[in-house]
């Protein structure tokens, strides 16, 4: 299960949830928090007012475009959540920061 489908998921069932209450739910850091919601929002799952979290649609993790290019596309974002959470780490030496923002810039040249 992705993130963005974990913090769908939670939404669904606490939509009313500050941003602290879903990173202590869910055990994730604040900026984890923010990136999954902002992902959610433009993809047009959610949206949020003064009440909380508003449902769209139902997550569905495929695009709706051509299928093949969709699944690459989401394997990078993946991949690149990935990277970004490690960079955050506080155990991440300058070596392995440097090696993953090449990563990253390797990766983001692929993304459509």
């Amino acid at each position: 299960m992705s993130n963005n489908e974990i913090l769908f998921n939670f939404l669904v069932e606490h939509p009313t949830a500050s941003n602290p209450e879903i990173a202590k739910g869910l055990k994730w850091s604040s900026m984890q928090v923010r990136k999954y919601k902002y992902q959610l929002k433009k993809r047009g799952f959610i949206v949020f007012d003064n009440e909380g979290a508003i449902i769209l649609k139902a997550f569905n993790p495929e695009p709706e475009n051509n299928e093949t290019v969709g699944l690459k596309q989401e394997a990078y974002k993946e991949l690149f959540d990935a990277c970004v959470d490690r960079m955050h780490r506080e155990n991440t030496s300058t070596a392995q920061f440097i090696e993953l923002v090449r990563e990253l810039r390797m990766i983001l040249k692929e993304m459509v």
